[in-house]
């Protein structure tokens, strides 16, 4: 793995602390990810035939011309990875209430949590669970799909006490004052299109992600689960509380969600 791949895996090291702590703290992180290296590579070895034919000879997910072009070509309504928000948001709901089952409102719903909505797209997700009172903050690296979702999606949130704002931002490069800011980190396939980029770039996404939530990240994804919770364990390490479910698509009929009939989606939950 090259340093700046590195770099970015590293939790910073508080300058104040003395040059022998330093050097001791130094090799135990390098040590951690030298582990995560390792873990990863062995996870892409078993996965290799899967991901090569998916990632074909470039991989243009992770080249911002790509989506910019792809969500010119749906400016006309959200567009929806794998489900439809109104399914993952009835998947993600008895998560959002287990986190404070006693703090409710008088309509049963769970008191306002902090969400990243990370690799937002256009999709109708951030509005919805601004709806029901949440501070949701949508982020994506290419910033033409956050524009067209501030203009497809009105402010019906405000009645709710509720806030929903769109910012372009990095997944592998997260603020490093979001530490701990989120209860909620929530992805909707954005890992998926990382993962053809090689299992090294997911799994400092994933890093980034985990860092950011102070109690609970989210992944939904059509990835099953001996493929995907050991890739998070590898990115994460092999003691993380992680668990899965499968999400029912019994009511999903959105028009533009990827095709369900031969599918199953599932919801990957790690809780601090």
């Amino acid at each position: 793995m090259s340093s700046p791949a590195v770099s970015h895996i590293l939790p910073f090291i508080v300058r104040s602390v003395s040059r022998r702590a330093v050097t001791r703290s130094s090799t135990g992180l390098k040590g951690e990810a030298r582990r995560v290296m390792c873990s990863v590579a062995t996870w892409e070895s078993r996965w290799r035939p899967v991901l090569a034919e998916a990632r074909g000879p470039t991989n243009r997910f992770a080249q911002r011309s790509h989506w910019s072009a792809f969500y010119e070509r749906h400016t006309d309504k959200p567009f929806e990875w794998f489900v439809s928000s109104e399914v993952a948001l009835s998947a993600l709901e008895p998560c959002l209430k287990s986190l404070d089952a006693a703090g409710r409102d008088n309509a049963g719903l769970t008191t306002a949590k902090r969400i990243l909505h990370v690799g937002c797209g256009t999709s109708t997700l951030g509005p919805l669970l601004a709806e029901r009172g949440h501070h949701v903050t949508n982020i994506d690296f290419e910033e033409s799909c956050l524009e067209m979702s501030r203009a497809l999606h009105p402010d019906s949130w405000s009645a709710h006490s509720g806030t929903c704002e769109w910012l372009v931002h990095d997944a592998a490069r997260l603020p490093a004052e979001w530490t701990g800011r989120f209860d909620v980190v929530l992805d909707k396939g954005g890992l998926c299109a990382v993962l053809f980029g090689g299992g090294q770039a997911a799994a400092t996404v994933v890093r980034e992600l985990h860092r950011c939530s102070n109690r609970l990240t989210c992944f939904i994804t059509d990835d099953p689960p001996e493929q995907r919770e050991e890739f998070l364990r590898a990115a994460l390490g092999s003691d993380i509380r992680v668990s899965c479910s499968t999400i029912d698509l019994e009511e999903d009929n959105a028009p533009n969600s990827f095709p369900t009939h031969e599918r199953l989606y599932f919801l990957y939950q790690i809780r601090k």
